[in-house]
Formats: structure tokens, sequence, C-alpha cells
């Protein structure tokens, strides 16, 4: 065989997995929604929709803002518990959670835009107490700046210091870096089934090759936080799968 029917063959190869893996997100995705539909309100934001969770009654009303990459899922007990003597909402933003994706740039400007006009468009009622983890803080701070008014208090859970990445460290730089290149391939592989497979594989107990796939994924780079990594995703995705 000639090095381009190879070539050709293995183009093809290619193309079959990549297919082979959206169909299989796509159906496990649709699934997922029959499965698992939003906790709360699909708020139309013009040509988005975001997904805010109000529980309780009472004033102040607090809101919720999660950390980076983090969901509305990551408040659910302190939610709970906040909804029996006050309103209490928690929200995912735009591309997390049950959010629909907004064009970029992802902005801080643009995410306190749209927390604003969520609030607004889903008529939670002020004024507010915000509550921020770590990169929640930054926003829940640039909130308040931007709309005194509707702000009486602020909680912030271990805040992201935005002076601390005014001067970078090339330490600093460096995990950024790393951080943006991962997501982005993190991005590309769950769109291709790859986070949903390795998600069954650990649920399947298969957790050698789930351990490859993610220092494969990684490139090495997420091999010393492994086990911190699979350990959530064995207890989400044997919920969802169910035991095998």
């Amino acid at each position: 065989m000639s090095i381009s029917a190879l070539l050709v063959d293995l183009v093809a190869f290619v193309v079959l997995v990549v297919l082979v893996g959206m169909a299989y997100q796509t159906i496990g995705s649709a699934r997922d929604k029959r499965k698992f539909p939003p906790p709360g309100q699909m708020v139309d934001m013009g040509g988005h929709c975001l997904h805010i969770h109000s529980i309780g009654e009472g004033s102040p009303t607090v809101v919720f803002e999660s950390a980076l990459g983090s969901s509305s899922l990551n408040w659910a007990l302190v939610h709970s518990d906040v909804a029996k003597f006050t309103c209490a909402c928690s929200y995912d933003r735009a591309g997390l959670g049950w959010s629909g994706a907004d064009p970029m740039p992802r902005t801080a400007q643009q995410i306190v835009k749209e927390f604003h006009t969520l609030l607004t468009n889903a008529r939670t009622k002020g004024p507010y107490v915000l509550v921020g983890h770590s990169f929640g803080g930054l926003t829940a701070r640039l909130y308040a700046a931007q709309y005194p008014e509707e702000v009486v208090g602020m909680v912030l859970v271990d805040p992201a210091d935005p002076s601390q990445w005014l001067q970078m460290t090339e330490e600093q730089r460096k995990r950024l870096e790393t951080g943006a290149r991962l997501s982005r391939r993190g991005g590309i592989l769950a769109r291709l089934g790859i986070a949903r497979l390795t998600a069954f594989l650990v649920s399947a107990g298969a957790l050698g090759i789930a351990r490859f796939s993610v220092s494969l994924v990684s490139g090495g780079t997420l091999n010393p936080i492994a086990e911190s990594i699979l350990a959530p995703v064995k207890e989400a995705a044997i919920r969802a799968f169910g035991q095998c």
C-alpha cells in the first residue's frame, strides 16, 4: 500500500472518530436534558438564555456568584439553608450549567452586565446581599461598584484579588497560559464526547484508562491532581449512568 493511500485511510479514520464522538456527545446531551431539567427559571437575555434558581422568601435577597468554571450546583447545600430565612438565588453564567453560551469576549464587565440584566428580567427583588466565591468575589465587587444602590452587603469566600495579576510573575504567567490552553482543549474534547466517555469509564470502574485519558488530554499537566479530578467525576458519573 502506498503512503498516499495510508494517509487517506488515516484521515478517513480520524474523520470517522470525530463524527462518532460528536454523535455520542449529541445523544448524551439530549439524554441529560431529559433526565436533568433546570431546577430554576430560564430567562431570555436576547439571543441566549441564562438559568437562575430562586427559592425562599424574604429580604434582602441573597445572590450567589460561583467560582471560575463553576455552576449554581456548587451552592446547592448553602442555597437551601439560606432559603429557610430569606430569598436565595443562584445562577449559571453564560456557557455554564444550564445557561446558554454567549458571544466572546467573556470579560468581568460583560459578566456583570449580564448578571444585572438577568436579575432585572427575572424580576428578582432587591436589595441584594452578594455572596462570591473566588472569581465570583471579583464580579460581586464589580457589581457592587457599578450598582451600589442595589447592594446592601457582600460575603466574599476566598475571593480572587485582581491586584495579584497586575504585575504577573513568570510562574503566574505560566499558570495562566496553561489554564487557558487546557480550557480551550477541554472545550474541544468535550464536544467530541471525550469528557463524557471519561466519566463513563470512571463509573464503570476503569480508573486506569480514565487516568490515562486525563494524562493524554492534558499532556501530563494534570497528572499530579488526577485523583482529585476523578473522585467527584466518579460520584457524579455513578449518579448519571448508574453503577456498572
